[in-house]
């Protein structure tokens, strides 16, 4: 059995490597949206619901990728880290069911690590 100084550095290695994939799916979609609106259709009314949805899925993917790059300054336990990103993962609109799922598994063996 691991001892829990062991068992939370593999943890933490695991929530880490989770975290960089779920960063660079939410890059790769913040670029795609901006590739979107930067070759969306002239002129743009302000009540074309379409491209307002672009902008707000924009706005939204750059909070959760700040709040991705303030996890590791705020001391928090892997535990609280999982929780973090669990919430992002609930709120986000922009990913795949399958890069969801593969990223809530990836946190389940974090936890699993320190059971």
């Amino acid at each position: 059995m691991p001892s829990v100084s062991t068992g939370t550095r593999d943890s933490q290695s695991i929530l880490d490597a989770t975290l960089e994939r779920f960063r660079g799916c939410l890059e790769r979609h913040k670029d795609r949206i901006c590739e979107e609106i930067r070759n969306y259709p002239k002129p743009i009314p302000a009540c074309d619901l379409q491209f307002n949805a672009l902008l707000e899925d924009r706005a939204s993917v750059g909070r959760s990728l700040r709040r991705l790059a303030d996890l590791s300054g705020q001391g928090l336990t892997v535990e609280g880290q999982i929780e973090i990103v669990e919430s992002l993962l609930a709120s986000s609109q922009s990913m795949s069911a399958d890069m969801v799922r593969e990223i809530r598994s990836s946190l389940d063996a974090a936890r699993g690590v320190t059971d």
